[in-house]
C-alpha cells in the first residue's frame, strides 16, 4: 500500500548576517499548527531573495531554532533578532548588542517574544 506523504509547510525568510551585512535566507519549517523551526541557512544574493519572493515571506505563531541549524553561514552566529525595522538578523549572544545592516539602529537585545516573521522588503 502506497501512502501519501503528509504536506510540510516549509517558508524561506530573508535575514541578514549583523556583523557582514550580507543576505542569507533562513528556512522554516511547521512543526506543528503556528509551531516553527529553523532548521537551515543558507547564503543568497539579494536579487535571488528578491526573485523568489523570500524578502516578503510572512510566518506567524512561535519561533525556535532546531539543533541542527547551523547558525548564520556568514559568521557562524545561532542568535537573532528582529530589528524596529522589521529586518531579521543575527547578533553575538554574548554582547547582546547589535547594529542593523538595513537601517543602521544599534540595540540590546531585549527578551521580548517574536511571534511573526515578515522579511524586510527593502533592499
Amino acid at each position: 500500500m502506497n501512502r501519501m506523504p503528509q504536506d510540510i509547510n516549509v517558508v524561506i525568510i530573508a535575514a541578514h548576517c549583523g556583523k557582514t551585512g550580507h543576505r542569507m535566507g533562513i528556512r522554516l519549517e511547521e512543526k506543528s499548527r503556528s509551531h516553527w523551526v529553523a532548521d537551515w541557512a543558507f547564503k543568497i544574493k539579494e536579487s535571488i531573495a528578491s526573485k523568489e519572493g523570500y524578502d516578503k515571506s510572512r510566518v506567524d505563531g512561535q519561533f525556535e531554532f532546531s539543533h541542527e541549524f547551523p547558525g548564520c553561514p556568514h559568521c557562524g552566529s545561532k542568535s537573532f533578532v528582529l530589528c524596529d525595522c522589521r529586518n531579521l538578523l543575527c547578533y553575538e549572544a554574548s554582547s547582546r548588542r547589535f547594529k542593523c545592516p538595513k537601517c543602521g539602529i544599534i540595540g540590546t537585545v531585549g527578551n521580548d517574544a517574536v511571534t511573526s516573521l515578515t522579511a524586510s522588503q527593502d533592499s
